[in-house]
């Protein structure tokens, strides 16, 4: 209410200033020629006087509502109109002129004070109009009675009439124009309470994802990046500006793009959220393991505009969960070991045991019956069998040590690891006539010296143990290239039995002797991979079957193992 009210005084305010300014500029204007006919004698000085003397208030109310003060103004246009056709009538005896003074007088009051008010000056017009008559002894312009006076009277009515017609449609007009612009009013306060709604909204949401430690981007149909937070843009290595607008394809190397678009393609045909653990690696940089979560963007429709992305960083969550898998897949593996090496121990080093002790009844015997040279026998074979014992303690002991005790790693030329080796078993190697051939350029490697001169020793004693009745035994070392983590493939390649394929595994195996009255504990080749497995690389045999020869096959690491 207080509002429509402020808004109704504001209208008339407005309207009071404009009448009393094409008023005051009327006058003014009007005052021109009656000044100039005065002058010329076409008038006297009392109209002049008059037509001032309307002038100078209608200006200082003009002048006032300038200043606010409109009130004064909308009582005083109507009553100079009002008294200059009072004037008119009564000292100049003009006949119809004054008629047009009373319906302005009419018309100010309609617009500026309301119906009421116009009603009020049309009841003065008549007294006046009757008062003015009067005055001349029933000689005025218009009689006092007769039809002349009634039609008079009636033209102001209907005048009166038209104009509260007239007052009451603007009124209406008014009231309802109030209302839209209050209804316009609120509409654009409450959207701009939306909009400020909107603005904070989205200030606080761009604030929430700029402070998120996780990667956030968003990309167009197109694949072009339309949003990239300042934590993805540090992960890329640039700025936001030279992201947005650019795919997959610009920032990252090809297979890896390519896929980053499959899935995005997948997101935007399927609907379907993605949550994925994948490579990731700008350009240039070097790459890491990402958790992925990428959903479609949908419009205010519901229709899919793109895809909208989230990823972090899980490369030590991935390197530590690597290294479980590792340890447990060594421990499995140790425990395997375990359960070999028990079932060894129990078997392998059982049968010393029962020799010992066979021949100690024998011993005892041949003692009491005064059979020395038997009883020397008997002594040798108990030896034996403690020597192989003690043979089989030893590298037990050593194959336990692997991995615990090492020397510190260092970068090697296997070449002078290979001489070494070979030097080592020189004896046996001129005593079986075996021909060493190495190739040259050998790689350089990392790891244990003393071990990796073990590797080579035991696999070259382990050809010359092997060759059989082979008429000119060989044995060539030299590399085949490199596996698929670069590592160099190195050889020991002999002419000698060969070994069936369904014994390939077993001969790593704990005491696993294929012929088992051949020299040796059957520990060399089991102590080999362990050593080889202690340095990351792997070992493997290849030989198709009996006198095909074989060839013992390993990797080493070229830098230090991590």
């Amino acid at each position: 209410m207080m509002q429509d009210h402020n808004a109704d005084v504001r209208s008339r305010q407005a309207m009071t200033h404009a009448v009393l300014t094409m008023m005051s500029a009327a006058l003014l204007v009007f005052t021109v020629p009656i000044v100039l006919g005065t002058l010329s004698g076409a008038f006297d000085i009392e109209g002049v006087l008059v037509i001032l003397l309307l002038d100078v208030p209608t200006v200082i109310c003009w002048w006032l509502s300038r200043r606010g003060y409109w009130r004064p103004g909308s009582i005083l246009a109507p009553t100079l109109m009002f008294m200059l056709g009072v004037y008119g009538s009564f000292f100049m005896g003009l006949s119809t002129s004054f008629v047009l003074f009373y319906a302005i007088a009419l018309l100010l009051a309609s617009l500026l004070l309301g119906s009421r008010a116009m009603w009020s000056v049309l009841l003065f017009v008549l007294i006046a109009h009757l008062g003015v008559n009067l005055a001349h002894g029933g000689a005025g312009p218009l009689p006092v009675a007769g039809p002349a006076i009634i039609t008079f009277s009636g033209a102001l009515l209907g005048l009166g009439l038209l104009l509260w017609f007239a007052n009451s449609q603007i009124t209406r007009a008014l009231a309802q124009a109030h209302t839209t612009a209050e209804q316009m009013r609120t509409e654009m306060a409450e959207r701009a309470r939306a909009e400020e709604a909107l603005r904070a909204s989205q200030t606080m949401l761009h604030s929430l994802v700029e402070s998120l430690p996780q990667n956030i981007f968003s990309k167009d149909v197109a694949g072009r990046f339309i949003f990239a937070n300042q934590r993805y843009c540090a992960t890329e290595g640039k700025a936001a500006h030279e992201i947005v607008g650019k795919t997959d394809r610009d920032l990252h190397p090809p297979e890896l793009a390519e896929k980053y678009v499959a899935d995005d393609q997948h997101v935007m045909e399927s609907g379907e959220t993605l949550e994925i653990v994948e490579v990731h690696q700008p350009l240039g940089k070097e790459k890491f393991y990402v958790q992925v979560i990428k959903a479609p963007l949908v419009d205010a429709r519901g229709a899919i505009t793109g895809t909208l992305g989230i990823f972090w960083d899980i490369t030590d969550q991935q390197r530590a969960a690597h290294e479980r898998e590792s340890l447990i897949a060594e421990l499995q593996t140790k425990n395997d070991e375990l359960e070999r090496f028990t079932y060894t121990v129990s078997h392998d080093l059982k049968a010393p045991l029962i020799t010992v002790r066979g021949f100690l009844g024998l011993l005892e015997q041949d003692a009491l019956a005064g059979e020395h040279e038997r009883m020397q026998v008997d002594m040798q074979r108990i030896k034996d069998a403690t020597d192989r014992m003690r043979r089989m303690l030893d590298e037990l002991l050593e194959l336990s040590r692997i991995g615990r005790l090492m020397n510190p790693s260092e970068t090697v030329s296997l070449a002078a690891i290979v001489q070494e080796a070979i030097d080592l078993v020189q004896g046996r190697i001129a005593a079986r006539g075996v021909q060493i051939d190495v190739e040259p350029e050998l790689p350089m490697v990392q790891g244990d010296r003393a071990r990796l001169v073990e590797v080579v020793q035991n696999l070259i004693d382990n050809a010359c143990k092997f060759m059989g009745d082979q008429p000119e035994p060989r044995i060539t070392i030299g590399q085949w290239g490199t596996d698929r983590e670069g590592r160099p493939i190195v050889f020991v390649r002999d002419n000698g039995l060969g070994i069936d394929p369904q014994y390939h595994e077993k001969v790593f195996g704990l005491f696993d002797k294929l012929n088992p009255k051949s020299e040796g504990t059957g520990i060399g080749l089991a102590l080999v991979k362990r050593i080889v497995e202690v340095h990351g690389g792997r070992i493997w045999v290849e030989s198709d079957g009996a006198r095909a020869g074989t060839t013992f096959c390993f990797t080493l690491p070229v830098r230090a193992t991590t």
